[in-house]
C-alpha cells in the first residue's frame, strides 16, 4: 500500500539526483563568495550595520539580508550587485570580492597575471 514502483534501470533517478547535487554545490559555492564579501567589508574596518549599508550603497535591511544569509535563491540579485559596484564608497578589497563572486555566477575565469587568457 502507498509504495510506487522501482525504477530499476536506475538512469533517470541517478541523473535528476546528480543535477540535483550540481545545483546545491552550486549554491553553496555562491554562499562561500558572499561570505568573502562580507568578510572583506569587515576586514576593511566595517563592522557595524550602518557602516556596512553605506561602504556597499545599499539600504541596511539588504545589507542585513545578507550578512544572515537569506537572500532569495542563495545569490545576490543583478541590482543589487550593480549598486554595489557603481558606489564609490566601496572598498577595494570589496569590490575584488564582488568581482570574483560576478565572475564566478557568469562561469568564467579571470586570470589577472595573463591578459592573453582574458581576451
Amino acid at each position: 500500500m502507498g509504495t510506487r514502483p522501482r525504477n530499476d534501470t536506475g538512469a533517470s533517478s541517478s541523473r535528476s539526483l546528480s543535477g540535483r547535487l550540481y545545483a546545491l554545490r552550486n549554491v553553496n559555492s555562491r554562499k562561500n563568495k558572499i561570505q568573502d564579501i562580507i568578510d572583506a567589508l569587515t576586514s576593511s574596518g566595517y563592522t557595524s550595520l550602518d557602516d556596512q549599508a553605506r561602504a556597499l550603497g545599499l539600504p541596511r535591511a539588504t545589507v542585513w539580508t545578507i550578512r544572515q544569509s537569506k537572500h532569495k535563491l542563495g545569490r545576490l540579485s543583478d541590482k543589487t550587485i550593480e549598486r554595489i559596484l557603481a558606489n564609490p564608497d566601496t572598498p577595494p578589497v570589496v569590490l575584488d570580492a564582488m568581482q570574483e563572486y560576478v565572475l564566478e555566477k557568469l562561469g568564467t575565469s579571470f586570470d589577472r597575471g595573463d591578459p592573453e587568457k582574458n581576451k
